[in-house]
Formats: C-alpha cells, structure tokens, sequence
C-alpha cells in the first residue's frame, strides 16, 4: 500500500524483483487528494483490489501504516509488514499523539512540508539516498494522499504476525520512535536497513524485496 506522499508506482521496483523470483503481487490504489473515507471503508476498496485469492503479507509504507489493520483483516493476510510506517498505538489517535509529542514521532523539520510540490523537499526528505536516475524516476511517482478519517481514529495495532522494516536514516518518520513501537505496541523486533531514508522500496527494492519474501516465509 502507497503512503501519503507517492502513488502505487513507487512500489515498481520492489514488484519487478517480486515478480522476477515467482511472486505474486498487486499493488492497491486508495486515491488521491483529501480522502475522508473510515479505514474500513479504505479497506474495502482494497479488498476489491487485491481480489479473493489468498493473501501471504500485506505491506503499507508511511502513513497507510494506520490502514494496515483494517486491510490485511479484510484480505484475510498472514502477515501484516509496516515498511517506515505509521504503528498505530491503539489508546488515542494518531492526531492526538502528534499534538503530545510530534517531534517524538516525525523529524521536526517535516511538519508542514509537501513533497508532492516541491522537488528539493522530495530530495531532502524521500530521495536523499537514491541515486540521480532512480530520483529522476521517483519524483514521478509523487502524489498526495491524505487519509484524514484514519489520523483522527483510535486503531488497534495489528500484532498477529507483524513485522517491521525500518530505515536508519529515515528523515521523516523517526526511526528510534519507529524501534520503539515495533517492540511495545507489537512486541517484535525491527528489520533495521542501514542507511536507507523514508522510501527504501525506490532506493534499495531488491533488499527490500529479500525481506519481504524472509518475513512472508517464516
């Protein structure tokens, strides 16, 4: 599932190493703009999506991380994978933990920021660490997605066979915040890629796409 900042392309490169191994993989598109849909609603969408086959592991990346729960449910998943992605605390919402301590959840330096118009945010806060050719390709994949209904809704963590990825050098998300919910809202321990920044599915899609297989597998 595409975040907030990217549509369904961006997961490209990690389905043409999927594809490349055997694996079957759809990815969901869930709109555009201000979607005010509940994350059932949302879940539904994907549902009819991903169709009735049955599902091994779904993947949400950033803030579709609070629409985990409600899709892999309703898609019936084994595994359920957050890829530097939003873990949902299940006491208040994701609005109300933003207002108590946002510069605990996100980097400080990301509030009010918009990517999805201006190149050199795209760079500093999705792209720093690919190279120029993959940047390039990326920047076109950029658009925005503002599941609204989701941020101000109490949501259940999904803890059965949960698991994490996260990138060390993510300057949206935290990622010491991103350890830390892995291990007490899920209690697992996280996948940590070296390095990476907030979209490692562009920037490193084959490491990526080895550990989805490793977690979908076990």
């Amino acid at each position: 599932m595409h975040g907030t900042t990217q549509s369904p392309g961006g997961w490209a490169p990690v389905m043409q190493q999927l594809q490349a191994s055997g694996h079957d993989c759809v990815t969901v598109d869930l709109g555009d703009g201000r979607i005010d849909a509940s994350p059932q609603r949302l879940a539904q969408i994907a549902s009819e999506q991903i169709g009735a086959d049955p599902v091994d592991a779904v993947v949400a990346h950033s803030g579709s991380g609070l629409l985990l729960p409600a899709i892999a449910a309703a898609v019936a998943s084994r595994h359920h994978i957050y890829l530097a992605a939003v873990i949902p605390g299940g006491a208040e919402s994701f609005l109300d933990e933003l207002s108590a301590a946002s510069g605990t959840i996100v980097q400080p330096a990301w509030t009010g920021v918009d990517p999805t118009a201006d190149p050199v945010a795209a760079h500093r806060f999705l792209f720093h660490d690919c190279a120029p050719d993959v940047e390039e390709w990326a920047l076109t994949t950029l658009r925005p997605f503002i599941p609204i209904a989701a941020y101000s809704a109490v949501i259940e963590p999904s803890r059965a066979s949960a698991a994490v990825i996260v990138p060390a050098a993510d300057r949206t998300l935290r990622p010491d915040w991103m350890i830390h919910a892995a291990r007490i809202r899920l209690c697992v321990e996280p996948h940590v890629i070296a390095d990476a920044g907030h979209c490692p599915h562009v920037s490193r899609p084959d490491e990526v796409a080895a550990l989805l297989v490793e977690i979908a597998t076990d």
